[in-house]
C-alpha cells in the first residue's frame, strides 16, 4: 500500500516472481450421471476436447489438470446403478489431455432411475473434496453439473449427511471454489426453485457471490458453449 503523502517511487520487479510463474490449478468436474444426463456428458466431453488443445496450444498442458468425478445412486439400495460416486479422473494422475479424455470416455449414464428427482451430489462432492489432494495445486476449482437439486442432509437418501451449508464449508477449508451449473430442463421444473435457491448458497464465494450458472430449458447445445466458455475463462 502506498500512504497519501509519500513520493512516488518506482517499484523492482519481484526477485524471480516464482510463485506467479509456477502456479498451477486444477479444475474438476462433478457430473451428474443420472439416467437424464447423458446428452450433458456427451456434450462435456467435446467441449472439453476443444478447450484441452487450446491449453496445450497455449503451452499451458502442465499447468492446468482437469478431472472428472460423476454420481448415480446407492448401488446397494438401487438395484442396476453402477456407483454413488466415483473419481474417473483425478487431476494429481491425468497429466495429459489424452489421459484425461480416455478417462471421460468410460464415464454413461445409468439406464437405471434414481430413488427420488433430487439426486445425492454432495456425495460426489465430499469425495472430491476428501480424496484428491488439492494441496498440490494454487487455483482449486470444481465445475458441479446436474439438473437436480441434491439431497441435503436431513434427507433419507443423503449418504453423507450434510447440508448445503456444511458442504460449502467443506469446500472453502480446502480453498476449493465451486462453480454450478443448473440444468434447467422441462422435466425438473417442479425443482428448479430449489435447486437454484441450493445451488447460489453452495457455489457462494466471498467478495463474489454465486458462481450460479443455470441453463435456460436445458439446452444441451446451449450447455456445450457454456462449458467451453467457463473451462477457457478458468485456463
Amino acid at each position: 500500500s502506498v500512504t497519501r503523502d509519500a513520493p512516488a517511487a518506482p517499484v523492482a520487479p519481484a526477485s524471480g516472481d516464482s510463485g506467479i510463474e509456477n502456479f498451477n490449478s486444477a479444475v474438476v468436474f462433478v457430473i451428474d450421471a443420472s439416467s437424464s444426463m447423458q446428452p450433458y456428458i456427451d456434450r462435456t466431453r467435446k467441449a472439453m476436447e476443444e478447450v484441452l488443445r487450446q491449453a496445450e496450444a497455449a503451452k499451458l498442458g502442465s499447468r492446468i489438470r482437469f478431472g472428472l468425478v460423476a454420481f448415480q445412486d446407492d448401488p446397494a439400495k438401487t438395484r442396476g446403478v453402477e456407483y454413488l460416486s466415483k473419481i474417473f479422473a483425478d487431476p494429481n494422475q491425468t497429466t495429459t489431455a489424452a489421459q484425461f479424455m480416455a478417462a471421460t470416455q468410460n464415464l454413461k449414464a445409468t439406464q437405471v432411475s434414481t430413488r427420488a428427482y433430487a439426486e445425492d451430489g454432495y456425495a460426489a462432492l465430499d469425495e472430491a473434496l476428501r480424496k484428491i489432494t488439492w494441496q498440490n495445486f494454487g487455483g482449486r476449482y470444481i465445475v458441479y453439473i446436474s439438473d437436480a437439486s441434491a439431497r441435503e442432509g436431513n434427507s433419507p437418501f443423503a449418504s453423507t449427511r450434510m447440508g448445503t451449508a456444511q458442504m460449502r464449508t467443506h469446500a472453502r477449508e480446502r480453498g476449493v471454489a465451486i462453480y454450478a451449473m443448473h440444468l434447467k430442463t422441462a422435466e425438473g421444473k417442479n425443482d428448479h426453485a430449489t435447486a437454484e435457491a441450493q445451488f447460489k448458497s453452495l457455489s457462494s464465494w466471498p467478495g463474489k457471490g454465486p458462481l450460479y450458472f443455470p441453463v435456460e430449458a436445458g439446452d444441451p447445445a446451449r450447455f456445450e458453449a457454456d462449458v467451453k466458455r467457463m473451462a477457457q475463462a478458468l485456463v
